[in-house]
């Protein structure tokens, strides 16, 4: 069975996160790793059996026994790496945000279009079990013509690099791309825009509320947080019912439906992956021969960027030295 050959450059948290998951899709294999120092990615290699370490990720590009990169470092350096494995012939899984203005991604997509690769950004909702049939039903029409989307994301971090202006941080950025996925992937683009921040002590949004009006007929609330503890749910209101994400929605085992009459269902699902619906969705694009992901195509991550830089631009968050 062919399979997809991964480079992975970063080795922190969320490329670990990607190994545990895509060493149990059998689509993929793993098998080169670059980090910000040999030692870390030794030891991710060690601890993921990979055989090749490499001390950058110009080097490892050069390796033609890879297909893919996945890309799991800070957000200002997101594009810019996209962009160098995409020109030497790698396909690119690059986690959220996919780069910092639409400017950026513009760029990342004609690269990619440019030399026939496949890239797409880890947005790991869109493939999510519970999300996919939540939308089946409203795609069905059960809960009738959808009339308000409100979202919360966040909680406490203190993560260091999540609260430096040099590396992009702030919860607008590193939480509000989910609920700017939401947005765009049930609303599509917004016909108006309004929003709010909160900094933190750290001189980075500590919070961002902000809205959408869609042609008069749908509105949209989405609050996200790096400083607060939220509900972590999603609804989504139509003319007949409702759905509620169950809590973390952005990674939800469960969601309610409920109907015109208040009548509840909860549909659940067993499952114990996270970033593995992702990796193996990214692994059968690849595979097809197609060069856009059907739930995460180029359209739609630049309509989450666009309505991210509106927001921006409302709110006056700006990234020190990665403009």
């Amino acid at each position: 069975m062919k399979k997809v050959r991964f480079g992975i450059i970063g080795s922190g948290v969320i490329a670990h996160a990607f190994a545990r998951d895509a060493l149990n899709i059998s689509l993929v294999e793993l098998v080169a790793v670059t980090s910000r120092t040999l030692e870390n990615a030794t030891k991710f290699a060690n601890e993921f059996l990979i055989p090749k370490v490499y001390e950058s990720a110009e080097d490892m590009l050069q390796d033609d026994d890879i297909d893919a990169v996945y890309i799991a470092t800070f957000h200002p350096t997101h594009s810019s790496y996209s962009i160098e494995a995409l020109a030497a012939g790698k396909h690119v899984l690059c986690e959220k945000p996919a780069a910092l203005s639409e400017l950026q991604l513009q760029n990342v997509v004609n690269t990619a279009k440019s030399n026939g690769k496949l890239f797409m950004e880890a947005l790991t909702v869109g493939f999510n079990p519970i999300y996919r049939e939540a939308k089946l039903l409203i795609e069905d029409g059960v809960i009738g013509e959808v009339q308000a989307v409100h979202s919360f994301d966040g909680k406490i971090s203190t993560k260091a690099h999540k609260h430096r202006p040099d590396q992009a941080g702030g919860a607008l950025m590193d939480m509000g791309i989910y609920n700017a996925f939401l947005v765009s992937d049930l609303c599509g683009r917004p016909q108006s825009v309004w929003a709010e921040k909160r900094m933190n002590v750290w001189n980075v949004d500590g919070a961002v509320t902000f809205g959408t009006n869609h042609d008069d007929s749908i509105q949209t609330v989405s609050y996200c947080t790096m400083d607060s503890q939220t509900l972590n749910q999603a609804i989504i209101m139509g003319s007949e019912g409702s759905i509620i994400l169950h809590k973390p929605w952005t990674a939800a085992k469960a969601f309610t439906l409920i109907d015109r009459d208040g009548v509840e269902k909860v549909y659940e699902v067993e499952d114990d992956l996270w970033l593995g619906h992702e990796i193996k969705a990214f692994a059968e694009t690849i595979l097809s021969g197609a060069l856009e992901n059907d739930i995460m195509p180029y359209e739609k991550s630049l309509n989450m960027i666009r309505l991210l830089d509106q927001v921006r631009a409302i709110t006056d968050i700006t990234f020190t030295g990665v403009e």
